[in-house]
């Protein structure tokens, strides 16, 4: 593990692969039997049809965030490798939640930003950047899936990093509920109700 992590440092590919994560598959795939017995009746001299092409697996997303997960759990001694490498990175942490904006992906970004929220310094990249306020767009997102994880994420980091101060966050629930109305402050719907 250590010198995979190592690799995984001197080679920047977290810097490659996490902008990139819609496009990873690990799976081999075979061709359709229909398209293989295409090829084995098509003419020796003659041109061949290419295999059909199909989109990542969502398995090669979810093994992508696995190995992300072990990687930022590896610890020496008091030291955590992974943590120090993100710190110095912190495009690596924006892309994550950027990553929100690709309804393929933000499941398994998210579960890499869950780890992340682990860590009260990488935490307190996430609140100091631009990228964070994404968060309060991503909550409110027509796809329920996407929202309610970017809303899980969005708890998670505020609950698993509790020394972090959390000004920006009261200043924009602030913002949510003068937006949602004042019928949000009497009952907690986001709409007025002839009872309020």
């Amino acid at each position: 593990m250590a010198q995979l992590a190592q690799e995984v440092y001197n080679s920047d590919l977290l810097q490659v692969l996490i902008p990139r994560l819609g496009r990873v598959d690990f799976e081999v795939r075979r061709p359709p039997p229909s398209a293989a017995r295409r090829h084995a009746t098509a003419p020796a001299h003659g041109p061949r049809a290419p295999a059909p092409l199909r989109a990542p697996g969502p398995q090669s997303r979810k093994d992508t965030a696995l190995i992300f997960g072990n990687l930022l759990r590896r610890q020496i001694g008091a030291r955590a490798p992974t943590v120090d490498y993100l710190c110095t990175h912190d495009q690596i942490l924006g892309a994550l939640v950027r990553s929100y904006d690709n309804p393929d992906v933000a499941l398994s970004a998210g579960l890499m930003l869950r780890d992340c929220a682990k860590h009260e310094a990488l935490t307190k990249i996430i609140l100091n950047s631009e990228d964070f306020y994404r968060f309060f767009d991503y909550v409110e997102l027509s796809t329920f899936d996407v929202a309610s994880d970017a809303f899980s994420t969005f708890r998670v980091r505020r609950t698993a990093a509790p020394g972090v101060i959390w000004a920006p966050v009261a200043l924009v629930l602030t913002a949510v509920a003068v937006r949602a109305g004042p019928c949000a402050a009497r009952c907690g719907a986001a709409r007025a109700h002839r009872s309020c």
